[in-house]
């Protein structure tokens, strides 16, 4: 490390800005040439904690092996896909997202609710059966690719 400085303090929890030495070849190379970006990270006695996000599978593929082959020790305790951004359908049809999309737009999923299964299948020209099925069916899917691991 070239310099590090105290930035902000609260209690007991510090934020410091580092410099590295680029000839480093340890966990920071590993990030920097994988070009994953660090969240946070946290130090204490027993090792360091890094919360860091890539943009691609490569990149976090590229990262696990980066460091065992430059002999550094690290445990990767979790990993966790990032959420299709916004606008992508998740394998919604696309009634099943226009009813969605009417229903919280409309405040259905409120509470109370604004409106009515009666009133958004009105405004579909749709039965009431309909979209209470078009809405279950999101539901089911929307639940299945965000919650559910495979």
């Amino acid at each position: 490390m070239t310099d590090i400085r105290l930035v902000d303090n609260i209690e007991d929890e510090y934020l410091m800005r580092a410099e590295w030495v680029r000839e480093y070849d340890g966990l920071l190379a590993s990030l920097s040439e994988t070009n994953l970006t660090v969240l946070s990270g946290v130090g204490t006695v027993d090792g360091w904690r890094f919360e860091v996000r890539g943009d691609t599978q490569e990149a976090i593929a590229a990262f696990r092996t980066h460091p065992q082959e430059n002999s550094v020790s690290i445990d990767i305790s979790m990993v966790h896909a990032l959420l299709p951004v916004q606008g992508d359908s998740f394998e919604l049809t696309e009634t099943q997202r226009e009813a969605l999309v009417l229903a919280f737009e409309r405040g259905y999923f409120d509470t109370p609710r604004e409106s009515s299964l009666e009133e958004i299948a009105a405004e579909l020209g749709i039965t009431q059966q309909s979209l209470s099925s078009r809405l279950r069916r999101g539901h089911r899917r929307l639940i299945s690719e965000t919650l559910i691991t495979p």
